[in-house]
């Protein structure tokens, strides 16, 4: 009998394989080295090879924070900040920042942002943003060139001052491997908008960064090469990936396969991968159903602005069928999902408005209305029944016509094939709204 090329990991061989990491990363940990009690702090509070236990995971992140793992620090806050304990949080944050660890600085820049934890203070939120690119955290660079770029347009001295910062932040965000960053910058210096000199040889050399990255970034090198001539289109992850996700082209249809190419590319900063890899995995689909290991992607998809990622990053955080429930996490995609333009979000984020999170958020019923407007100005059909409840006691007759509405809104949706649409109307139907918490 041919013995197979590869030796196949049996479940027993598996469980001896994590044990036999488990203990490595405690006698690393026990001899003062930190990063060995970073990885302990990590298999308790995910229950890997371990009982999950918190408690556990606190006190190993905090011995390797107190040997200067600011990973550890981080992570030691972040339990803080999940069990509800935002101050202490906070503090710890702001301790790993200031000794340069440029995540601890993005985190803390969230509580400032959301005033969840700490009183809201948008210019101390964008200071520690700045703070968390200048400190290697290159995704928050690609956030601040936008929002400079954008800002740009025009020929006061506001613009040239926001110009000089886009060309400050984009290229981090691209030297980061954020190849979104390096294909908004050949776009700039391509059309010579927000205050950039038209500047052909460092549009191409910015484009060839992203086309480097997957073949989704290409278009802007093939743009260059067509109008001056150039060299060949280098080929990329992204596509490849959802050949073998679908089995398209001639590919043999391969999860793994899929997972492996997308997951570089969403290493790559391509936002798409990163979003089709959490789906991959939230759903199963082509692979086992991992909720949990969903989640860094679509974290990190949302943090490349697809908002459609935010969604579901908050749906599996709110619902908690499949991971630990947490509202507040979910409160805050909601609202990164819903104010940049998703509205279909808005409807859920106005269902948290609409009875509050404790102290975390207080209920306003005004918020909560505005919001389901505003998803049913944009054709949601949740968002319609949802204000069509508001305003039975006040508008029976507008109430009833948003209910007409919703209804043919929910017919729309399921004839287009709009699955999850279709089924979360049905149990707003019988619940009256989209989630019970």
């Amino acid at each position: 009998m041919q013995q197979p090329l590869y030796p196949v990991q049996t479940r027993s061989r598996r469980k001896k394989d994590v044990e036999k990491a488990n203990d490595l990363a405690k006698k690393a940990c026990d001899a003062s080295e930190a990063r060995g009690c970073v990885r302990l702090g990590f298999l308790y509070k995910n229950g890997k090879g371990v009982e999950q236990d918190d408690v556990k995971a606190a006190k190993f992140y905090e011995k390797a924070c107190d040997a200067g793992e600011l990973s550890g620090c981080d992570s030691l806050a972040s339990l803080h900040q999940n069990s509800g304990e935002h101050a202490k949080a906070a503090a710890i944050f702001e301790r790993a920042c200031e000794k340069g660890f440029g995540l601890s600085c993005y985190n803390l820049a969230q509580i400032y942002e959301t005033g969840l934890g700490a009183t809201a203070d948008e210019s101390k939120a964008l200071e520690l943003y700045v703070k968390a690119c200048e400190r290697g955290y290159a995704v928050v660079c690609y956030y601040l060139g936008g929002m400079y770029a954008d800002s740009a347009m025009g020929k006061n001295d506001e613009a040239a001052k926001n110009s000089k910062n886009a060309l400050k932040f984009y290229p981090l965000a691209c030297d980061g491997k954020i190849y979104e960053a390096c294909e908004a910058l050949g776009r700039l210096y391509e059309d010579g908008e927000a205050g950039f000199a038209q500047d052909i040889k460092a549009a191409r050399s910015y484009y060839d960064k992203a086309c480097a990255a997957n073949a989704y970034k290409c278009s802007g090198s093939e743009r260059l090469d067509e109008l001056y001539g150039g060299r060949g289109v280098a080929n990329g992850c992204a596509a490849p990936g959802e050949l073998y996700a679908k089995g398209l082209g001639g590919a043999r249809q391969d999860g793994k396969q899929a997972v492996k190419l997308h997951e570089k590319a969403c290493e790559g900063g391509f936002g798409a991968s990163c979003a089709e890899l959490g789906e991959m995995f939230f759903h199963g689909r082509n692979v086992k159903k991992d909720v949990s290991r969903a989640l860094e992607p679509f974290e990190k998809a949302c943090l490349l602005w697809r908002l459609d990622a935010c969604e579901s990053l908050a749906d599996a955080y709110f619902e908690g069928s499949d991971v630990p429930q947490d509202i507040p996490k979910a409160f805050n995609f909601y609202r990164i999902a819903c104010y940049n333009g998703l509205k279909q979000a808005c409807t859920n984020l106005g269902a948290i408005y609409e009875r509050g999170i404790g102290e975390v958020v207080k209920a306003d019923a005004s918020e909560a209305t505005s919001l389901f407007s505003e998803a049913c100005e944009a054709d949601d059909a949740r968002g319609c029944l949802n204000l069509a409840r508001h305003l039975e006691r006040s508008d029976k007759k507008q109430a009833a016509a948003l209910r007409q509405k919703a209804q043919k809104l929910h017919e729309k949706e399921c004839k287009a094939g709009l699955a999850k649409e279709c089924m979360e109307f049905k149990k707003s139907t019988n619940k009256g709204e989209k989630h019970e918490f």
